[in-house]
């Protein structure tokens, strides 16, 4: 007696379709005869394995393009329901145009989901003509509603399936998806990996050593560097102290410098605003005892009722020399000893 074969149909929304292969251990391809791939997520199908450990994995998709395969019919509407998912797809030239998945039908009507999708079908660029829908369908999944065809204008077929019978077709086996496993490596093949990644290791390690020393030699350097800074800085603090040490030392000269220099310019021009505008000085001495002054007069009673006068409420004691010339009278005369109030 032959056992019957058991498949469950994937309910994965990660189904892509593609028209090329793609080398990815994330997921598991299964390859149609018209040169288009069905790939599905590695894990997805290996969280369906651990609920159903033997059963075989077959995408509603690949039901559908049997099917397209076996009646030879363009311009139809493919429709799978199981539990509370629908597949919808539509070929042309042996290859998918157009596929859609849509879960929770609890909230939907079939009339609803067929007119949604053929909307999105007939803004493709690829669309065509649908002149008829196929509903496959396991048993308790939707009701037969005879009036659906009066309502959408189109012919339907629905088609109640048998899952055990669907999967004793040998045309359906090929097209079961084959989950991959880390164990089919060979013991020459464990070798190899041991001694590849055993390789790579000490590869690693070497470099890490080379990383470690490189890492260190910098950080020296950088220790060396941060030294020399801080000793040039102490260095230079040194000197700004000293700098500021003797600035400190010569402040009390300097500012008894700018006292002097003040005293001397308001003495000085003390002295100025005494003289006459009769009188014009040729030389002027000053010290802090004595001053001398040489100049010419326009006469006498300018020197002596002017400058001279004057002079002598400042100094205790004068002398001056009064001679007349022809521009006047050139005189020469020294003050000393400043009479203090």
């Amino acid at each position: 007696m032959v056992a019957t074969r058991k498949c469950i149909f994937l309910d994965s929304k990660n189904q892509q379709i593609t028209y090329k292969s793609f080398d990815d251990p994330a997921f598991v391809e299964v390859e149609h005869e018209d040169g288009w791939y069905l790939r599905v997520p590695q894990k997805d199908l290996n969280q369906i394995r651990a609920a159903h450990t033997t059963a075989s994995i077959l995408s509603p998709f690949s039901f559908l393009y049997l099917k397209y395969k076996e009646k030879s019919q363009e311009g139809v509407l493919w429709c799978f329901i199981f539990d509370d998912e629908a597949f919808f797809a539509t070929f042309k030239d042996g290859k998918p145009i157009f596929t859609k998945i849509i879960d929770e039908l609890h909230e939907y009507n079939l009339e609803d989901l067929i007119t949604g999708f053929l909307h999105q079908f007939y803004d493709q660029e690829e669309s065509y003509f649908i002149e008829r829908i196929e509903i496959f369908y396991e048993e308790g999944s939707i009701y037969e509603d005879p009036d659906l065809e009066d309502r959408l204008l189109l012919p339907i077929g629905f088609n109640k399936i048998d899952t055990d019978q669907i999967c004793q077709n040998p045309a359906v086996s090929k097209y079961f998806f084959t989950i991959k496993k880390n164990s089919g490596m060979t013991i020459g093949m464990n070798k190899k990996f041991v001694m590849v990644v055993g390789v790579a290791v000490l590869a690693l390690l070497l470099l890490y050593d080379l990383f470690l020393k490189y890492q260190t030699h910098t950080y020296t350097q950088k220790i060396h560097q941060l030294v020399d800074s801080q000793m040039h800085s102490a260095e230079q603090n040194n000197e700004y102290q000293s700098k500021i040490l003797r600035i400190e030392r010569i402040k009390p000269i300097i500012m008894q410098l700018r006292d002097r220099n003040e005293l001397l310019a308001t003495k000085l021009k003390n002295l100025f605003d005494l003289v006459p505008d009769t009188v014009y000085l040729t030389k002027f001495e000053l010290n802090e005892r004595a001053l001398h002054i040489e100049g010419v007069a326009k006469d006498r009673r300018a020197f002596l009722l002017g400058l001279n006068k004057k002079l002598a409420t400042i100094y205790k004691q004068g002398s001056y020399d009064l001679k007349r010339t022809k521009g006047g009278y050139r005189f020469v005369a020294t003050y000393e000893e400043v009479q203090h109030d």
